[in-house]
């Protein structure tokens, strides 16, 4: 195919994420319930391959997300005012056709890249919930520095192109008083990469982007860091 071969692991750790809301229902109306985790997510592998020309780059992958996380279902402790709703991992497995294109100039610095992705998942069978296909696009604009550093802006949307099916759907839906499922979520935020570092004795370079999320529905909205360090062999 005359593109080169790559392969992308991401090991997410999740630090103390929290969830915090008023119970709406007896015995726990107007109540603040709480819960919290951390840990290692499910785990992604992205074999992928790339092509060049002139200030062009452009790729095509598969991520293969392993459920790795901790998972359990859902519970709340009512003498205790907590819940059991936040998981590191998601309990099924998942793949991810992604496209993605950058357009480099290296006279300016600057940067344009996009990526479209698909996202297709098994069922979790311990709460017999099958996701619908969900659609991402994620843009990115970044102005690089002779030092090595770069610095610009990420976005993204989801959106789900389904219904979601299953029993514990359909409880959902009737717990919600809900007619669709389909959820979609926007994000933004900050970006800072390096890319002139070395280790051990490999090239090495490091990302660090910050995302709001806002215009959520059938969804949580979220504030996420992310830190990715990539290593050329």
């Amino acid at each position: 195919m005359g593109g080169t071969p790559a392969l992308n692991v991401n090991v997410p750790l999740v630090l103390d994420a929290n969830l915090t809301y008023t119970g709406v229902t007896p015995p726990l109306v107007g109540v603040p319930i709480s819960d919290s985790t951390s840990g290692i997510g499910d785990i992604t592998v992205t074999p992928m391959i790339g092509w060049h020309s002139g200030m062009l780059h452009y790729s095509a992958g598969l991520s293969i997300f392993a459920p790795t996380g901790s998972y359990r279902t859902a519970s709340i402790d009512v003498p205790a005012r907590t819940i059991n709703a936040l998981n590191t991992g998601k309990n099924i497995w998942s793949l991810q056709p992604v496209l993605a294109a950058t357009h480099m100039n290296p006279k300016t610095g600057l940067e344009l890249s996009g990526a479209a992705s698909l996202l297709f998942s098994t069922r979790n069978k311990d709460t017999d919930y099958q996701n619908a296909p969900a659609l991402s696009l994620e843009g990115t604009v970044m102005q690089h520095l002779p030092s090595g550093w770069a610095i610009g802006a990420v976005g993204y949307a989801y959106q789900q192109i389904g219904e979601d099916s299953g029993s514990g759907a359909a409880a959902t839906r009737a717990a919600l008083g809900a007619s669709s499922l389909k959820a979609r979520v926007f994000g933004a935020g900050p970006i800072i990469s390096y890319s002139s570092a070395s280790v051990f004795g490999q090239q090495a370079s490091f990302q660090l982007k910050y995302f709001t999320e806002f215009g959520a529905k059938r969804r949580f909205e979220s504030d996420t860091l992310w830190f990715n360090m990539s290593l050329t062999f």
